[in-house]
């Protein structure tokens, strides 16, 4: 009697396991359809994924940037080619803080290709750090314009210096910002919203 029960089981242990993996297969065949009709999976996983491509694409510059001189100093080679859609364009010496007796003094215009969008930016060197701070201070006094940010410039955690920007005493779609970096000065000027993603993104 025991012998014919257990016969007679099996067919329906068969049955039971052939059951759960037809069930199995069922889910896993929906959970494929659903990937691309219900709403908020798949589609929408495909679509943060462009997003996310096109906000890298919008950062990279769309012009070439132009190479440095040949016989460009130590401080003109760290100025960086490319600062998010920012391409170096234009490199001249400048005389601007001359009476304040830099080593070196430059000027470069960085621009997306969108001419009413271009940076500007100031850089110069001084002998000694303390040089470098008296001008800064100097040249931070002058800007009249409403604040934006100021704060230290710091270099693996160390204060080398501060920052501040503020808009354009006349015009508040235009900025200025200006830094300190140990014997370095940086200030650039341009479009308000420009200014305040490039010196942030400017790796000096």
């Amino acid at each position: 009697m025991n012998g014919a029960q257990n016969i007679e089981n099996q067919p329906k242990k068969h049955h039971a396991g052939a059951t759960i993996v037809v069930t199995i297969i069922v889910i896993a065949v929906l959970g494929l359809i659903s990937a691309f009709i219900w709403p908020g999976w798949a589609v929408k996983s495909n679509t943060a994924s462009q997003a996310t491509s096109q906000q890298a694409a919008n950062q990279t510059p769309k012009i070439a940037a132009i190479a440095l001189p040949a016989n460009s100093t130590n401080l003109l080679k760290a100025m960086p080619a490319d600062v998010g859609a920012y391409a170096r364009q234009q490199i001249t010496n400048t005389s601007v803080w001359s009476q304040t007796l830099p080593l070196e003094e430059h000027k470069i215009v960085y621009s997306t290709g969108d001419s009413s969008q271009n940076i500007t930016l100031l850089v110069g060197q001084w002998a000694l750090a303390n040089n470098a701070q008296s001008v800064y201070s100097s040249l931070a006094a002058k800007l009249t314009g409403n604040k934006i940010a100021s704060g230290d410039v710091k270099v693996n955690g160390q204060k080398t210096g501060t920052y501040q920007v503020n808009e354009a005493a006349d015009n508040a779609n235009q900025a200025v910002a200006i830094w300190q970096n140990s014997t370095c000065i940086f200030e650039i000027s341009g479009p308000t919203s420009a200014v305040k993603s490039f010196y942030q993104e400017f790796p000096l």
